[in-house]
C-alpha cells in the first residue's frame, strides 16, 4: 500500500498503462467556484488541461460531470458524446475535450464524502478493456479514492464544522423540508406546528450556521452533515 500520494499515483498509473490506457485523474469536487488545487484532484492529467478546465468554469457545464453525478455505474465517454440531449454549452465543452485529446475514456463514479461529486476518469480506448478488467478498475478506484483521502488531504479539506450537534432536532427537520422545496405552510402542516414556529426554527438554524439565506443554510447544513438529502 502506497505511503505517499506520489507513490499512490505512480502505482495506479503503472496499472493503467499495463491495461493499455493513458493518463487518469481522481476528482472530488467540493465547490465548482474554487480552483482545482483547492479540491482533491490527484492523478496524471496535464496541469494545463486542469488549469483551463477550471479557469473556463467548465465544471458548471461538463456533460461528463453531470453524467457521473447521475450514473452509479462506470460509463464510457462515448455514452456521453452520443447523448442527443446535450445542451449547447455541454456540446461546446465536449468539443473542447476533443481538441485537447481528452474526450475518449472511461469514468468510474464514486460515492463522495460529504455529498461531494467524486469520480475517477481514465483516458484511452475503453473498448480494449474486458468485463473483468472494468470490474477490477471499479473496485480499485474506490480504494484509490479512500487512500487519496488519507494521503492527499490538502485538496480535500473537511468543511469547517460548527459545534457538534449545533442544530436542534426540530431545526434539522425544518431545514430538511426547506431543502425539499416545502413552503412554511407545508412544513407547518407536516410537523404539526404553527407557521410562526417554523420561521422561528429556520431563523435560529440560519443564525447558528452563519447563513444569510435559507438556501445557504441548507447547503451549509448538508456539508456539515447536520441534515441529509
Amino acid at each position: 500500500m502506497a505511503s505517499t500520494s506520489d507513490g499512490l499515483v505512480e502505482s495506479f498509473q503503472a496499472l493503467v498503462n499495463a491495461l493499455g490506457m493513458g493518463c487518469f485523474c481522481l476528482f472530488e469536487i467540493s465547490s465548482v467556484g474554487t480552483e482545482w488545487e483547492d479540491q482533491l484532484v490527484i492523478g496524471t492529467f496535464p496541469l494545463a488541461f486542469l488549469d483551463r478546465f477550471w479557469r473556463e468554469r467548465r465544471t458548471f457545464d461538463s456533460a461528463y460531470i453531470r453524467h457521473a453525478r447521475l450514473s452509479g455505474m462506470p460509463f464510457k465517454a462515448d455514452a456521453v458524446l452520443g447523448n442527443p440531449n446535450l445542451s449547447r454549452i455541454e456540446r461546446r465543452g465536449v468539443e473542447k475535450a476533443k481538441r485537447e485529446g481528452m474526450e475518449n475514456g472511461i469514468v468510474f463514479p464514486l460515492s463522495g464524502r460529504m455529498n461531494r461529486i467524486a469520480f475517477l476518469a481514465i483516458v484511452g480506448d475503453p473498448d480494449i478493456l474486458n468485463t473483468g478488467q472494468i470490474r477490477m478498475l471499479t473496485y480499485l478506484s474506490v480504494h484509490f479514492y479512500q487512500r487519496a483521502c488519507v494521503l492527499a488531504p490538502q485538496g480535500g479539506k473537511m468543511p469547517r464544522y460548527s459545534d457538534p450537534g449545533v442544530l436542534t432536532g426540530r431545526e434539522r427537520e425544518c431545514l430538511t423540508l426547506v431543502g425539499m422545496g416545502k413552503t412554511d405552510p407545508q412544513i407547518s402542516e407536516s410537523l404539526g406546528v404553527s407557521k410562526r414556529t417554523v420561521r422561528y426554527h429556520i431563523e435560529n438554524a440560519m443564525e447558528k450556521l452563519g447563513a444569510s439565506t435559507r438556501l445557504q443554510a441548507v447547503i451549509t447544513a448538508l456539508r456539515n452533515v447536520e441534515i441529509m438529502h
